[in-house]
């Protein structure tokens, strides 16, 4: 087994008068950050973004792009021709593929919005661009799994590559294992929000870790800890 760390304390920071993006990967900036990806997760970012504040219209290709609020709400525009509103406890996925324009503002004028933006490489290029987004009840995580993204079929969302995305919000001293699905992948626990335990050592708010090699791990959580848990191939 061996053991990858993305550490809060580690991270890369921007900073400007309407975002601060924390990221646990190398995000094209000119600092010396230097891990860049793991497996086919390219990036991983905690963005928060000023009220009446957001991201203008940009292009993507050829990445599966997912976002998770995790506080205030945005408004997606996309060249698809979608406008969605999102909130806490929706998940939202798109396919970049050939190429696609989109925008993602602050809902609200007179507060933060907090939320992940997650890349993952596809498993093909060129594919047709594609949106879809779901809402996830926080009953349907506590103190268990809740499996928000797998290959088509087995999840409510689905991305173009043989990834899991599932999530659980675990009460302080619960325990909880995570068994990955295939061969060939690794599995990055990241802690939204809280403290856990994973093999005797621990980690804290914003601490990502990444498992290659390692079959099950067991989670105890030290405080209540809301957790992300990403499986994807380690080569494409």
């Amino acid at each position: 087994m061996a053991t990858h760390y993305y550490l809060a304390k580690d991270r890369g920071k921007i900073s400007t008068d309407w975002l601060v993006s924390y990221y646990s990967f190398n995000f094209e900036t000119p600092d010396q950050f230097e891990k860049i990806r793991f497996g086919q997760l390219r990036i991983l970012n905690n963005d928060t973004i000023r009220g009446g504040s957001g991201f203008g219209v940009h292009p993507h290709d050829n990445m599966e792009i997912v976002t998770i609020p995790l506080s205030g709400g945005l408004t997606h525009k996309d060249s698809l021709g979608n406008i969605h509103q999102l909130i806490p406890g929706d998940v939202q996925v798109m396919t970049a593929g050939t190429g696609i324009r989109h925008s993602e503002y602050n809902l609200f004028d007179d507060q933060e919005t907090n939320f992940l933006q997650i890349w993952v490489f596809p498993d093909r290029k060129g594919l047709t661009p594609r949106y879809d987004q779901r809402r996830f009840g926080p009953q349907n995580r506590l103190n268990r799994w809740d499996l928000v993204i797998a290959p088509r079929g087995q999840a409510p969302l689905y991305i173009n590559q043989a990834a899991y995305f599932s999530r659980t919000d675990l009460d302080a001293s619960k325990n909880l294992d995570y068994a990955i699905h295939q061969d060939d992948t690794g599995l990055l626990v990241y802690v939204i929000d809280g403290k856990i335990r994973i093999h005797n050592e621990t980690f804290i708010s914003g601490d990502a870790v990444g498992y290659t090699g390692q079959l099950k791990i067991l989670i105890h959580a030290t405080n209540r800890a809301d957790i992300l848990a990403i499986e994807v191939p380690l080569s494409n």
